[in-house]
């Protein structure tokens, strides 16, 4: 049973033998039981077909999540570096100074962002491997489906 108030049944799951006509069955409930309480029947491959569609939708939400918390994460780096350059006009100026193109200056700080965003990286997957093998058992424990484990 499958319901929310305890004193009526909202929907139930029947489940037949091996070989059972699935059509004949749901004739006959509705013909005993349609009328009276509005039957609807759904297919064990059409119930997952729906929980699995349910979990493409969920998962498209965490996706896009990922996604603006990534844009996030974009502009608090370049915000980063964009205070540290103006904190640094006077190591820009001796670097200049001392023979350094406007070229050569951008380089290096592009150097220091490309190494900020490799770090952030590498430590994002280190931690999110772990994190993902305990979000995957929670929803098979939750779900009751054999999700797999795997890496995109």
């Amino acid at each position: 049973f499958q319901c929310l108030d305890p004193e009526q049944v909202g929907a139930f799951t029947l489940k037949l033998r091996a070989g059972a006509d699935a059509d004949a069955v749901a004739e006959r409930l509705g013909r005993e039981l349609g009328g009276r309480f509005g039957v609807r029947w759904k297919t064990g491959e059409a119930k997952l077909a729906f929980e699995l569609a349910d979990i493409d939708r969920d998962f498209f939400l965490f996706d896009l999540i990922l996604a603006l918390v990534a844009i996030l994460a974009g502009l608090g780096l370049l915000h980063s570096l964009w205070i540290a350059a103006l904190e640094r006009q006077r190591e820009i100026a001796i670097l200049k100074a001392v023979g350094f193109t406007p070229r050569q200056v951008r380089v290096l700080f592009g150097l220091e962002a490309l190494t900020t965003g490799l770090l952030g990286g590498v430590f994002g997957v280190l931690l999110g491997v772990p994190l993902l093998w305990v979000v995957v058992r929670g929803l098979r424990a939750l779900s009751g489906l054999d999700l797999p484990f795997a890496l995109p």
